[in-house]
């Protein structure tokens, strides 16, 4: 151990001190960047979960799926010169011309050629004729 004068050790304290002070304005600064950098480089929370696409079905299912996907499966064994009569009184609020729609939009996925007619009491639908629609 070296043996210093009372002046000599207050020197030193006092340059000790303001070596610590600064090591540790060092220390809390590079803290603070790494806070910053970090929070810049954090991705922020997520508000709804997130599924692989792969499992979801991507076709709609609209209000009227039931209903025509029995339609679909009746006109795929419907022999030519026939149709399929849909009684409107049994559409439980559908109106004809949204029915209509729904079922030209699902023909039209489905490259389905279609027509329609209806009267005042029934909807009708039958295969287009090769080379119509």
């Amino acid at each position: 151990m070296i043996k210093v004068s009372g002046v000599q050790q207050k020197n030193l304290d006092k340059l000790k001190g303001e070596f610590y002070k600064k090591l540790l304005i060092l220390h809390l600064g590079d803290a603070q960047r790494m806070t910053k950098e970090s929070a810049k480089n954090q991705k922020p929370a997520l508000n709804y979960d997130r599924v692989i696409l792969a499992n979801l079905r991507r076709s709609r299912r609209g209000k009227h799926h039931d209903l025509l996907q029995g339609v679909f499966e009746d006109l795929q064994t419907l022999p030519t010169g026939s149709a399929i009569r849909i009684p409107l009184a049994e559409l439980d609020g559908i109106t004809l011309a949204n029915l209509r729609s729904a079922v030209h939009r699902a023909s039209a996925s489905r490259g389905l050629g279609i027509e329609t007619l209806s009267d005042e009491n029934n909807f009708y639908i039958w295969k287009a004729e090769s080379g119509t629609k």
